[in-house]
């Protein structure tokens, strides 16, 4: 999980230009719910609690929705500058889930 804050941390430092500035807070809270997400399951996998690694199933939907908001304002971004979307930031699928889940 430190290499995963580190990166939220490298993120986080930088200033998007005003252009971005939309998509960057929406992809930072993407970012950081992944993040935390990945952290809290870390603990409760090695502290071997299986129930606190399952509860955090519930946290995947705010995860999702933050995902689909940074694909949003990154498809605006691309619109602005009459550019096609050359990718994807929102969760597709069951790689979508943080917990394989």
């Amino acid at each position: 999980s430190t290499k995963f804050q580190a990166l939220a941390g490298q993120f986080n430092a930088q200033r998007p230009p005003n252009s971005c500035a939309a998509l960057a807070n929406a992809y930072g809270q993407f970012l950081s719910g992944y993040v935390g997400t990945i952290s809290k399951l870390q603990v409760a996998l090695v502290s071997g609690d299986i129930g606190a690694a399952m509860g955090l199933q519930g946290e995947q939907s705010q995860i999702t929705s933050s995902g689909i908001e940074a694909d949003n304002q990154l498809g605006q971004v691309y619109s602005h500058y009459g550019v096609p979307k050359a990718f994807d930031i929102k969760p597709d699928g069951a790689s979508s889930s943080v917990l394989g889940m």
